[in-house]
């Protein structure tokens, strides 16, 4: 066996030293980059029970008309709690009988029908919340405005307004034709 000069075994040695070092980093490394899968992993699983529960609760929605939703919305902006809003709407002296607000008494009116359907839809939306059912307006307009935007080279807000603008046309015309 030939001896290796003593030259010849410092360079091995110190070139054994780099390719510790080098193997240290990569285990460093290694260990970072496990540790910042586990948090994304830990992030995506929050997140993906996020989307579950989101599409859970969509699902739970009541859909109702848009006079009702006005009302929701506009008895919450008063400051009236939900409780208080099931409670006036089931209520016979209640909501119903209002003659000064529009809002209460289409709500009232909602809930008070005869197979008390709306009492069981307002008590769900209270608590899961609601959909706005669309009109024939409103889908007229939605169709309207998609063949818009495939004709024409405006921007989506400018293709609704004109949309809007044809629907308000339509049903004046309609109503001109009814009187």
């Amino acid at each position: 066996m030939e001896k290796l000069s003593k030259v010849t075994i410092l360079n091995l040695e110190a070139e054994n030293a780099k390719l510790r070092q080098k193997v240290r980093k990569l285990k460093e490394e290694k260990t970072d980059r496990y540790r910042e899968y586990k948090i994304l992993i830990g992030r995506l699983t929050k997140y993906i029970g996020e989307l579950e529960s989101i599409i859970r609760n969509r699902e739970k929605k009541v859909v109702l008309p848009r006079k009702v939703v006005e009302a929701i919305e506009y008895l919450r902006a008063e400051g009236i709690h939900d409780f208080c809003i099931f409670q006036k709407s089931v209520d016979i002296q209640g909501y119903r009988t209002s003659r000064f607000c529009a809002k209460r008494k289409a709500l009232g009116d909602y809930c008070r029908n005869e197979k008390w359907e709306g009492v069981q839809k307002l008590m769900a939306t209270l608590v899961n919340g609601y959909i706005v059912e669309e009109t024939r307006e409103d889908r007229l307009e939605n169709k309207l405005k998609t063949m818009l935007e495939a004709e024409l080279p405006l921007p989506s807000e400018h293709n609704l307004h004109i949309a809007k603008l044809i629907v308000d046309i339509v049903k004046n015309v309609y109503a001109a034709n009814r009187e």
